[in-house]
């Protein structure tokens, strides 16, 4: 048996919509022109007479409308916050911003989404290369290369997009070896204590490869071995003297010439493969 919404439930609305958990919201017609692209344009739905159902559940549009629709003035509007809204919840509503362009909405859930790569990478990832956002999706793939490779299986949604996320992940992965390289040349192969740096360098970029630059740091008083080189070219002097690593502008640059995800072309990838085949 249908609801109605206890918030959107003015007897005088022309126009009902029926979410997929049989709950009516009741909205006036002039309300979604103004303030609904998507519905604005859409005349199957404002021409209708009969409730038109939409595939989305009820606490979906129940936030949604809000952006389009004002309650009555007893209930003190103010626009839904998107702070402590369920991760879920969240990105259910601004795909539905995004489907219907609500831009109140839109606005409100980009402004959330900007603080959001770092523990939803995948999830911003989604959203921003769907909807085109580029500078976004560009933080939250950076932040998911920290990710294991079986949560991109299983998080990223759209097939193109995980192809792309493939050849980013392989760039990062091959600007890795460049740096292990660099830092292979600077290793002093008779010092204990430099190969526990070194040694540290690596496992960190096995567990995060955007850790290119982050050389570990050290006291001497972490090793229970001294240098035994006595002269004061041995890189765990460095340590010693906490002094800037010389080649971190090198491995700097190396992470420059990584391209954006934005900027990586699945094509371009493609072609290449397929010339090699050919060969």
């Amino acid at each position: 048996m249908t609801e109605t919404s206890k918030i959107f439930c003015c007897p005088n609305a022309d126009t009902t919509f029926i979410s997929s958990d049989d709950v009516a919201f009741k909205i006036h017609s002039m309300h979604l022109t103004s303030h609904s692209v998507g519905f604005a344009n859409s005349q199957n739905i404002l021409d209708v007479t009969e409730p038109v159902h939409l595939p989305e559940r009820s606490g979906v549009l129940e936030i949604l409308f809000q952006f389009i629709e004002p309650p009555s003035e007893a209930a003190n509007y103010h626009q839904p916050s998107m702070i402590d809204l369920d991760d879920r919840l969240f990105f259910e509503v601004a795909e539905a911003a995004e489907k219907y362009i609500v831009y109140g909405a839109m606005n409100t859930c980009l402004t959330r989404m900007d603080q959001m790569p770092a523990d939803y990478p995948f999830e911003v990832l989604n959203h921003c290369t769907k909807h085109g956002y580029p500078d976004l999706a560009d933080q939250a793939a950076e932040e998911s290369i920290k990710l294991p490779l079986r949560k991109a299986a299983s998080k990223i949604t759209c097939p193109d997009t995980l192809r792309k996320w493939l050849v980013y992940y392989d760039e990062w992965r091959e600007a890795g070896k460049s740096a292990v390289a660099l830092f292979e040349k600077k290793n002093s192969r008779k010092c204990r204590i430099w190969a526990n740096i070194y040694t540290a360098y690596l496992r960190k970029l096995g567990t995060d490869p955007t850790a290119i630059d982050t050389v570990p740091k050290f006291s001497l008083n972490e090793f229970n071995v001294e240098c035994k080189l006595k002269a004061s070219g041995c890189n765990c002097k460095l340590v010693q003297y906490n002094k800037e690593w010389p080649w971190q502008e090198e491995l700097a640059n190396i992470i420059d010439e990584i391209p954006s995800f934005s900027g990586v072309s699945i094509d371009e990838v493609t072609e290449s493969e397929e010339g090699e085949g050919e060969e």
